[in-house]
């Protein structure tokens, strides 16, 4: 095994915050639109993304984005 450390090669899925999953599995159980995008603003997601760092706060978002985007969602294009 690399005798280097590993901080700077992306985190391994198992070190994943436990909340990343659960917002994961709660977003893969959002049936609508509507019922991501209030969770996204639930004021509970909204605590647990405050606490995690900038990456995990992104990855959560950008699965939740294409969780949108499988439900039929279409980013609104700029007039």
């Amino acid at each position: 095994s690399p005798a280097y450390s590993n901080e700077n090669t992306p985190a391994e899925p198992s070190s994943e915050p436990g909340i990343v999953g659960e917002l994961k599995r709660t977003l893969d159980g959002a049936e609508t639109v509507d019922a991501v995008v209030a969770l996204m603003r639930d004021s509970d997601t909204q605590r647990a993304l405050g606490a995690l760092t900038p990456d995990w706060k992104e990855e959560v978002r950008g699965y939740a984005k294409a969780r949108l985007v499988a439900l039929g969602w279409t980013p609104k294009r700029a007039a």
